[in-house]
């Protein structure tokens, strides 16, 4: 088994180097990178990876806290630990909401640290294991959801990816999305956007308009059915959506299919 890799954060060179020298000790992990401030470490992540990033809670600039909930956000796989004083601990207590995984009490007793970094690789292997499911099943599904593209490995977007596909024609919204993984509507809207390029609302419309078009290649489904099967309350409101998609209303992509025995609506 490979061992975990792990990123160090730390302004204090000192601290770095000794906790390089507790770490290497196990065979169970390897260093393989460090940073004196978290903006340096962000830049490497975004070339780069690791299972497990140890850093402190204070430093100047980018400190522990925002470099946590940034990796939260953009690498929800790696997990965060950190490394904080007794005075700190309200301060490290805010950082459960960023998303960090355990903290660490200075001065670092050297068996804490390793126990600590295996409750943080099993977690990474669990959320990696995740990830790959949710991601198979995806591509597993029919082939009419081919054509968007989502390339996220983000649990929770693909997790809001899987519920929209199968629930598409559902009356759905942001916030009943955004319960899925359990943020709010605001937070998960501007992670979504990031990670996809589209807006929460804007995709709702791309997953039916595409499931839409599957169907429209069936001549058993009048148009206005093909509107109601995939979410829509009122024909006028697909049709609308479907142009604005397609570049087409659905009976003129249905003539380019050589569909037009049923075009009604």
């Amino acid at each position: 088994m490979k061992p975990s890799r792990v990123v160090l954060i730390d302004d204090e060179i000192n601290i770095r180097e000794g906790l390089r020298r507790i770490i290497d000790r196990s065979p169970s992990f390897q260093v393989v990178a460090d940073f004196p401030d978290g903006g340096e470490a962000l830049e490497w992540l975004e070339r780069n990876t690791t299972d497990i990033v140890l850093s402190d809670i204070r430093m100047p600039g980018i400190d522990g806290i925002e470099v946590c909930r940034t990796i939260t956000c953009r690498w929800p796989h790696i997990k965060v630990i950190l490394l904080t004083g007794h005075a700190e601990f309200n301060y490290a207590y805010s950082a459960i909401k960023a998303g960090v995984l355990d903290y660490i009490l200075k001065p670092c007793d050297p068996a804490v640290i390793i126990e600590t970094l295996e409750r943080a690789s099993k977690a990474a292997a669990t959320s990696a294991a995740s990830v790959n499911s949710t991601a198979e099943g995806i591509a597993g599904e029919s082939s009419w959801n081919a054509t968007y593209d989502i390339q996220s490995t983000n649990p929770w977007i693909l997790t809001a990816v899987q519920y929209v596909e199968a629930n598409y024609e559902k009356e759905l919204s942001v916030p009943d999305i955004a319960s899925q993984v359990h943020l709010s509507s605001s937070y998960f809207s501007t992670i979504f956007k990031e990670e996809t390029g589209h807006s929460l609302s804007h995709f709702i419309h791309l997953v039916r308009i595409e499931r839409s078009k599957y169907l429209l290649a069936d001549l058993q489904y009048k148009s206005y059915e093909v509107a109601e099967l995939v979410g829509y309350k009122t024909f006028r409101h697909f049709n609308e959506i479907f142009k604005m998609i397609v570049g087409q209303t659905p009976s003129e992509y249905r003539r380019t299919l050589g569909t037009v025995a049923i075009i009604g609506h």
